[in-house]
């Protein structure tokens, strides 16, 4: 964070913003334009704040926008714009998050988890911006098999060899 001189800390992820972000929530956040829907949304999952006045007003923002039902809940558009081709879901305070970030300018990192190992998936800023290993496991379930812990072992020795943790 002291490197990309920022208070915000966030994670990009593959998925385009359009996909997984109801167009009212383009319109009331004032994004609806390609700078915005046509970019990889950002992790609602993770995130680091230093303690500051500017991340406090943006927190504060955040709980403004997340407020709204319009914005945030999987109620069908009102606002009479169609959703965008190939919406998928809304992503209630994710997609409030990614947004808020891309209109403060909050730059991403690469997704922690496993799930950002392949680089080639981001961006060469992003990439540039995130110089760490993976540092966070990230499943959906919450009790790990044993064919699972043990491919886990593996892919970690794997890493070490390799010294990437």
């Amino acid at each position: 964070m002291s490197n990309a001189e920022t208070e915000i800390m966030v994670f990009s992820i593959t998925h385009l913003e359009k996909y997984y972000t109801k167009r009212d929530a383009f319109i009331l956040m004032e994004c609806d334009s390609p700078e915005y829907y046509e970019t990889p949304q950002i992790c609602g999952g993770y995130i680091i704040i230093k303690k500051s006045e500017y991340s406090y007003r943006f927190i504060q923002k955040y709980l403004e926008y997340a407020s709204d039902a319009r914005i945030i809940s999987d109620d069908n558009n009102v606002l009479g714009k169609e959703k965008y081709e190939g919406f998928v879901d809304n992503r209630h305070d994710q997609s409030v998050l990614s947004l808020l970030c891309k209109k403060e300018g909050i730059k991403p990192f690469r997704d922690p988890s496993e799930w950002g190992l392949n680089k080639a998936e981001f961006s060469d800023e992003i990439n540039q911006r995130s110089s760490y290993p993976q540092m966070i496991e990230s499943h959906r379930k919450p009790n790990l098999n044993k064919r699972y812990q043990l491919r886990l072992r593996r892919w970690r020795r794997k890493l070490r060899s390799k010294q990437l943790i």
